[in-house]
């Protein structure tokens, strides 16, 4: 089109028309093919075939037909047009010819229609191709890293098993899940293989897959395969689309250990979202190998249990989202594939005809591969071994494809022909594991005491490994010549692959080598012996790489991002055996027994190389699980009589615990930030200090001395709105913003369980039955709820009455009761067991009640309001009790009672803690003041002698009752409003929970008396005890008396209990604090009423030998006693 109208472009006629129709096309052509360069015109057609190859089609049309009817309107005939005349002589017969302007602007309107519909196709395409990226790039979290499949199944085998398979996949009503199950070795995984291909998954069709090997997915969890399959089902656009929505407005916590809501989100919802797709493209995920999910604790894995409980959920789903399975036959994979939704199952060793399919198709495997290996060697005959041999063979296999795999392998890395006679002339039905001893034998025969020690050396290793190590790697761990390693795994190449690593190609291997009953050969592996081993060399390891500035960092400016973009690899510094060694040496040491040398080099490694290996943790990544490493090596140096390393790792733990983030993100400031302030009274600091002469010196700030922090607990998805400790101590529950309760180990600080779920809103409140044995909770969508604190299972309906939010939750002391406190302004009872309201709502506050709390006896309420008063109500009546606590000038946010029942405290949002006296209503004393913002938590220790709060200023304060001032300096580390406080039943913790979406634990024990010594005694105090209400004490003395002391005060109440006529060894007092009980060293227990001193009755004889500890029952009744006569 341009040449012709350049060629007609002198034509004088109107000159001006035809040149302005000229230029046109000109810049069409050059915008369009601009376009096309920039967009690619192979990807436009393949993404948005009707959308953009239409109009480009279209444009290409107008552009033709233009041509044409130029020519047709100068008075050429159309077949002229096609007789292949020059583009000059064309040209000159259409300027001969007189056309009107109008004609010629005709043309243009017709071209500039034509790149409009293609201007707005192309339009439309970028738009697309724009958000499109934007969508995989808010994705990328999602993607995993890509991991080779197991071998397909061979040509021609397996034929029928797959029709089946195929033909389910189409079936609109059968079940949505199809599970294939098998003995070891039956061929699952090659089924599995061959299905992603045949059926088209990730290429023709939606879809995904992930193969589990025990060895790979030890440390892989179930969160990190759902996001993997999710990845793949967004290249669906819909459920991109949705993904992409919801994790940008941040709605889905890749980090939530909740896997049910994982799956829920990741999966479910975005396939119910595109509806139903039949035939061939409706959407198979395959999971293969369910029963090597978790390493190697397997189906008793937490990680195993997670994922059956959400392939439960699976069946749920539209019938045309298609789930294949594959595993062994384990009871526990059995019992969530039964019921009333039973999964279209396939077993490959069970019934006749599938056992003789089964070994038609090991013939054609062993047919074939062996042909491939006669090819090697001429002196073979032709068509060895020949078809009876391959039918033995066969049989021999009893349809483990596993058994003839390995074969193929065995055979191949020796003498052929003399392999496979000796294999003949063994029992008909030879078994998996008297094939891997002959292929053990046959890699090492005659093997020395050194080189048998390092195959166990190295096949352990690899067994308990928490990550798939190549050659090198283990060479270097376990100090192995590199050649030796690749030696023996050359060896055992039948057996073992070496495709990213070194691993088994059948989990049957190791059962083999872990069933010592079975294992016949000198070979003994004892997984404990192999991860003693294993730990011993990663203390090696550390110890001899570990180094200050191992990264060679120039500048403390650089973070870590900085350093890792700017070097070619970080092995070059920090070597593969080193980043294992770093990261799961006390993996490994737990579970180990202690001996000299392994302590030894555990005290080299803290004393000489904390802090870089802090620097190796940083640069590496995992500088947040730093903790969850040393937790368990604390434990594990208490048990094992650590002495003085026990302080230490303590310190090392408080060290990391305090410059976490600043650890995480630059190395360079372990030393620049974290060591220059830390407290001079640190172990670690005083350890390291001399080693680091030219270090910052801070003059002022820093810490003067540790912080009460213990742990910081991290999980949930929002922020944490309430805490409560366990009864016992143990447990920590938390309530979030993101609708869930955890549960935490008060110790370990890791979480329990999987979160409750079943609020719609957030959850403001929550607390502990007196027992512990449930948990209370009370959320905005109107509920309370109760829920088991063992399973974690929502125990009956929701609580239903309150028209709004519930803010806070408590329970009675008998169990009985459950009070609530509602943004509908009021209180309101409720019955533990129905679940019912008792008696009416207690109404009387103007604003929304934000607390509310029983007294010790269960006979009264008191509430908090953001009408600025707290209210006493009588339980039985309903009726509040006296006028309202008045003094507050803002809202109060928090009211709890005394442990005595005789006070109650408040804290409100004008930044004050108050002390009221129940009796008068009267406040008691000042108002308590330091907090710079609302108080948000108030609670009395269980001695009643402090008060703590929090705040919005992000502190935790300690008070003391009786004066009023604060004990101590702040509890800070929250970024965010401290929301709740939790006491420890025996006072020394406290838990905080945040709007930072953390949960902290803090040590609020000082160490110190809080009085002066007790004194009277005129011998050695052998036992103390507390009354159960904290208001006393008991002592037993070798001056053969019993005396009680007023625990605030010190001072002796009473005369002492005399009568015993020998040393006390033991007292204790009884629950309802009226009895007391005494053992002794001549023999006796006796009884002594409290209030009296006197005895009562008879000294309990019957023991032979001095009585050492005595105890109460819990309901006072019965007395145990324990002596040196053994009873």
């Amino acid at each position: 089109m341009v040449t012709l109208l350049g060629s007609i472009q002198a034509v004088k006629d109107n000159q001006s028309a035809w040149s302005e129709l000229l230029r046109t096309v000109r810049e069409h052509n050059t915008a369009l093919q601009r376009q096309l360069d920039q967009l690619g015109i192979k990807d436009i057609l393949e993404e948005c075939e009707k959308s953009i190859s239409g109009p480009v089609m279209d444009y290409t049309t107008t552009l033709k037909e233009l041509v044409i009817d130029i020519c047709v309107d100068s008075g050429l005939k159309e077949y002229d047009i096609d007789k292949g005349i020059t583009l000059k002589i064309l040209a000159q017969r259409i300027g001969t010819t007189r056309l009107e302007a109008d004609t010629i602007a005709t043309y243009q309107r017709q071209l500039t229609d034509a790149k409009r519909g293609l201007m707005e196709a192309l339009m439309l395409y970028v738009t697309v191709s724009v958000q499109k990226t934007a969508e995989k790039d808010i994705l990328k979290d999602l993607r995993s890293k890509p991991r080779q499949r197991p071998r397909e199944c061979q040509s021609g085998t397996r034929v029928e098993i797959l029709a089946k398979c195929e033909a389910w996949s189409k079936d609109l009503n059968a079940p949505n899940i199809l599970w294939i199950k098998a003995a070891p070795g039956a061929g699952k995984s090659a089924i599995a293989s061959t299905l992603v291909t045949t059926l088209g998954i990730k290429r023709t069709r939606l879809g995904s897959s992930f193969f589990f090997s025990r060895q790979q997915t030890a440390t892989i969890t179930i969160s990190t395969v759902w996001q993997g399959i999710a990845y793949d089902l967004a290249r669906h656009p819909t459920i991109r689309r949705h993904l992409a929505h919801k994790m940008d407005n941040e709605e889905i916590d890749l980090t939530a250990p909740n896997i049910d809501a994982v799956f829920h989100q990741l999966v479910g919802e975005p396939l119910s979202k595109i509806g139903t797709i039949v035939g061939d493209q409706s959407p198979i995920v395959v999971l293969d190998a369910l029963d090597e999910c978790g390493g190697l604790e397997g189906v008793r894995s937490t990680e195993f249990r997670n994922l059956i409980r959400t392939l439960a959920a699976w069946s749920d789903l539209p019938s045309s989202c298609k789930l294949i399975v594959t595993s062994r036959e384990e009871a526990a994979i059995a019992r969530i594939f039964t019921g009333p939704r039973t999964p279209y199952m396939i077993d490959l060793l069970v019934g006749e005809e599938t056992i003789n399919q089964s070994r038609r198709d090991i013939q054609a495997f062993l047919s074939e591969e062996l042909k491939e290996t006669a090819k090697e060697y001429s002196s073979l005959p032709a068509g060895w071994p020949g078809v009876a041999t391959i039918e033995a063979l066969a049989i021999k296999a009893d349809g483990l494809f596993i058994w003839a795999s390995t074969l193929v392998e065995y055979v191949r890395r020796g003498n052929p022909k003399k392999l496979l006679e000796e294999i003949m002339h063994t029992e008909s039905n030879m078994g998996m594991n008297a094939l891997y001893g002959k292929v053990i034998n046959a890699a090492f025969p005659n093997a020395e005491s050194q080189t048998i020690q390092e195959l166990q050396m190295i096949l352990g290793a690899i067994i308990v490994a928490r990550t798939t190590l190549d050659i090198r790697t283990i060479a270097e761990l376990l100090a192995i010549d590199l050649s030796t390693v690749e030696h023996i795994c050359n060896a055992l190449r039948p057996v073992l692959e070496m495709r990213e690593g070194a691993r088994f190609r059948h989990q049957s291997f190791v059962d083999f080598l872990l069933n010592q009953q079975v294992t016949d050969s000198e070979l003994q592996i004892v997984t404990s012996d192999c991860n003693q081993i294993l730990a011993d060399h990663c203390l090696r390891v550390m110890a001899e790489r570990l180094r200050f500035n191992i990264c060679e960092i120039s500048s403390s400016y650089l973070l870590n991002s900085d350093i890792l973009n700017a070097v070619s690899s970080i092995e070059d510094y920090i070597p593969s055996c080193l980043q294992y060694a770093s990261r799961y040496w006390v993996d490994h040491l737990e579970g180990t027994p202690p001996d000299a040398e392994t302590m030894e080099r555990i005290r080299y490694i803290l004393k000489n190389h904390f802090l870089s290996w802090l620097e190796v943790a940083s640069l590496c990544s995992f500088a947040h699980a730093l903790p969850s490493i040393l937790i368990p090596l604390i434990a594990w140096l208490k048990l094992n009589n650590g002495g003085s390393l026990i302080p230490f790792a303590t310190d090392m733990l408080r060290f990391t615990n305090h410059f976490i983030e600043p650890i995480s993100s630059s190395a360079a400031h372990i030393y620049i930030s974290a060591f220059s302030l830390s407290p001079s009274s640190s172990e670690v600091k005083r350890e390291y200090q001399d080693r680091f002469r030219n270090r910052l010196i801070v003059c002022a700030g820093g810490y003067q001395s540790w912080s009460s922090l213990v742990l910081t607990l991290r999980g949930h998805g929002g922020g944490i709105w309430a805490v409560a400790i366990s009864p016992c101590g143990g447990c920590i529950a938390s309530g979030s913003e993101d609708k869930t309760i955890r549960l935490w180990d008060a110790e370990t600080g890791k979480q329990i369980g999987q979160p409750l779920e079943g609020h719609t809103g957030q959850v403001n409140s929550v607390t502990f039955s007196p027992d512990g044995c449930r948990i209370v909770s009370g959320a905005g969508d109107n509920t309370v709820r109760l829920w088991d604190a063992k399973t974690g299972e929502q125990i009956g309906q929701p609580f239903q009455g309150h028209t709004d939010w519930v803010r806070s939750v408590a329970c009675s002391p008998d169990d009985r009761r459950i009070a609530s406190g509602s943004d509908d302004m009021t209180v309101r009872l409720w019955d533990v067991e129905t679940g019912q309201q008792v008696g009416q709502s207690l109404i009387g506050h103007t604003g929304w009640v934000r607390s509310v709390a029983f007294s010790p006896d269960g006979c009264h309420i008191v509430s908090g309001s953001n009408d600025h008063t707290a209210q006493l109500w009588d339980i039985k009546t309903g009726e509040q009790m006296g006028d309202p606590f008045k003094g507050h000038t803002g809202p109060v946010r928090s009211v709890a009672f005394s442990p005595d029942g005789n006070h109650v405290i408040s804290g409100s949002e004008d930044q004050t803690v108050r002390l009221w006296d129940i009796e008068t209503g009267k406040q008691i004393g000042k108002p308590f003041e330091g907090h710079a913002s609302f108080v948000l938590s108030v609670i009395f220790s269980p001695d009643g002698y402090r008060i703590a709060s929090s705040s919005g200023d992000n502190t935790v304060r300690l008070w003391d009752v009786e004066t009023g001032k604060q004990v101590g300096q702040p509890l800070v580390g929250h970024a965010d409003p401290v929301t709740s406080i939790a006491f420890s039943p025996d006072g020394r913790r406290i838990a905080s929970g945040s709007a930072d979406r953390t949960v902290r634990l803090w040590g609020v024990g000082s160490g110190e008396a809080t009085v002066q010594p007790v004194e009277g005694h005129a011998d050695a105090v052998m036992s103390v005890a507390f009354s159960p209400d904290g208001c006393r004490i008991a002592s037993g003395s070798g001056d053969k008396t019993v005396r009680l002391w007023d625990a605030k005060t010190g001072k002796q109440i009473g005369q002492p209990l005399e009568g015993h006529t020998s040393r006390v060894n033991s007292v204790a007092i009884s629950p309802h604090s009226r009895r007391l009980v005494s053992g002794l060293e001549d023999q006796t227990v006796r009884l002594w009423d409290v209030e009296t001193k006197e005895q009562i009755g008879k000294p309990l004889q019957g023991h032979t030998d001095e009585v050492w500890s005595v105890a109460f029952s819990p309901d006072s009744r019965r007395i145990v006693s324990g002596s040196e006569d053994e009873t």
